[in-house]
C-alpha cells in the first residue's frame, strides 16, 4: 500500500521551502502564473524521503504509516530533481543525505525571511572509515546543532578533533602518534557548499598525514568552512596573562581576544557582561560581570566551569562574526562537568546560534534527559561499545 502525502502537508513544506527546490543549487521557483488570469500552476513535488510503498526508493526505514506519511519525511523539489533522487532505487540519493537538503534548505529560507545573511555550506556527516577508536563505517550525521553523547573515552573528543582537524592540521597531530602503534586513522566528510563536497583526512603519522577533495589528492584543504573550536579547559601555564590563555584554549591570536572583549562590552552577551580588560606595569585583568556571581570579578577567580562559560560565549562570538562571511561549525567540547541546569541552559542558547552556523556539543547522558523534544532542529547522536569497537546511534 501506497502512503501519500494529505494534501496539507504538501502545502505546508512547499510553504516552508518558499516555493523553491530543495536540491542544492538548484532554488527553482515551482510556483507562478497560469495562463488564464488570476491562477497560478505549480511545477514541484513533494518527495518521500523514506518510500512512500515498499520496494520504493531508500526503502521505508522501519517508519509506521503516519510517520510516512508526516511532514518530517518530506522534502520539496523541483520535477526534474525529484526524478533525479529516485532514479537507480535513490542509491545515490540515501535518506541522510535528503534530510540534510531539506533541514538546510529550510534553515536558509528562514534567514532570508528574516533578512540574515549567509554563507552557503551544510555539513551532513562524518564516516570513520578506519581509526583507533570506532568500528569501521560508523558514522555521524549532522544536523543543525548535534549532541554527540557518550561516557569517558567514547570517542567524543576524537570526533571534534577531527572536525577541527579539517580547518587547523595541528589537531591532527595527536593522532598520529596513535596512529604508529594502532594503524591508520582515516576520516570521510561528506557536505553541500552549496554543491556535495566530500573530503577526507588520512593519519598515518607526524609527517604523514593526507588529504583527499572529492577523491583527488590535495596539498592542503581548502574549505569554505570555517570551524570554531571549544576544547576542554586547559591547564593554565605559570606566568601566563588571560588574554594569552584564552588565545591558547580558543585557538585563536591573543589580538583577537581583545577584540572580542570589545564586541561583547558593545553588544552584549548571554550571561557575561560588561568584559574589560584592566592592565597595569606587570599585570593583566580581564574583569567582568557573569550572571550568578559578583560583578567585576576578575577571570582569574572565577571557578573552572565559571571559566568554561566565560569561554563558551567568546567561541559563539567567533562563531557568530565568521558565519557572516562563510560557513561555519562551532564544535563546543567542554560541558561534560555542567550539571542538568545548567547544560539546558547553555544548550538552549547554542541551539539558538544555529540560525547562522552548525553547532556540535559534546555531553555525558546525566546532561541531556528530555532535551531532545524540546529544542528545534536538534539531533542527539549516542556513542556506544568499547574502545577500537565504538559505534554511533
Amino acid at each position: 500500500m501506497r502512503i501519500n502525502f494529505p494534501p496539507q502537508v504538501k502545502k505546508r513544506v512547499a510553504e516552508r521551502n518558499g516555493y523553491r527546490c530543495s536540491f542544492p543549487r538548484c532554488d527553482k521557483s515551482t510556483i507562478g502564473p497560469a495562463e488564464s488570469a488570476g491562477d497560478s500552476v505549480s511545477t514541484g513535488v513533494a518527495c518521500h524521503i523514506y518510500s512512500a510503498a515498499e520496494g520504493g526508493p531508500r526503502g521505508q526505514g522501519n517508519l509506521a504509516p503516519d510517520q510516512l506519511a508526516d511532514i518530517e519525511n518530506a522534502l520539496w523539489l523541483c520535477a526534474n530533481h525529484h526524478r533525479i533522487i529516485d532514479a537507480n532505487r535513490g542509491t545515490e540519493y540515501p535518506p541522510e543525505r535528503l534530510f540534510g537538503f531539506k533541514m538546510f534548505h529550510e534553515s536558509l529560507i528562514s534567514l532570508e525571511q528574516r533578512g540574515v545573511a549567509v554563507g552557503f555550506g551544510w555539513l551532513q556527516s562524518v564516516t570513520i572509515e578506519e581509526s583507533p577508536v570506532f568500528a569501521k563505517g560508523s558514522t555521524l550525521h549532522l544536523a543543525r546543532t548535534t549532541v554527540v553523547l557518550g561516557g569517558n573515552d567514547s570517542g567524543k573528543t576524537a570526533l571534534c578533533e577531527w572536525l577541527a582537524g579539517s580547518g587547523e592540521i595541528s589537531f591532527l597531530k595527536r593522532w598520529s602518534a596513535l596512529s604508529n602503534h594502532n594503524g591508520r586513522t582515516q576520516v570521510r566528510f561528506d557536505a553541500v557548499t552549496p554543491l556535495p563536497l566530500t573530503w577526507t583526512i588520512r593519519v598515518f603519522g607526524e609527517s604523514n598525514i593526507q588529504f583527499q577533495m572529492n577523491g583527488q589528492a590535495v596539498p592542503r584543504l581548502d574549505l569554505a568552512h570555517v570551524f570554531v573550536y571549544v576544547s576542554e579547559r586547559p591547564l593554565r601555564m605559570p606566568e601566563e596573562t588571560t588574554s594569552s590563555y584564552l588565545a591558547r584554549w580558543l585557538h585563536i591570536d591573543t589580538a583577537v581576544v581583545h577584540n572580542i572583549v570589545r564586541s561583547l562590552a558593545m553588544r552584549g552577551s548571554f550571561c557575561v557582561h560588561n568584559p574589560r580588560f584592566v592592565t597595569g606595569e606587570d599585570h593583566e585583568s580581564l574583569l567582568l560581570d557573569l550572571d550568578g556571581t559578583v560583578p567585576g570579578l576578575d577571570f582569574r577567580n572565577l571557578s573552572s566551569s565559571e571559566q568554561i562559560r566565560v569561554a563558551i560565549e567568546f567561541a559563539v562570538e567567533v562563531a557568530r562574526f565568521e558565519a557572516e562571511q562563510r560557513p561555519t561549525l562551532l564544535i563546543i567540547d567542554c560541558m561534560t562537568g555542567f550539571d542538568r541546569t545548567r547544560f539546558q541552559e547553555y544548550l538552549e542558547f547554542l541551539a539558538a546560534q544555529s540560525e547562522k552556523c552548525q553547532i556540535i556539543i559534546t555531553a555525558c547522558t546525566r546532561n541531556t534527559d528530555r532535551f531532545d523534544k524540546d529544542i528545534e532542529g536538534l539531533r542527539i547522536a549516542t556513542l556506544r561499545g568499547t574502545e577500537s569497537n565504538v559505534e554511533i546511534s
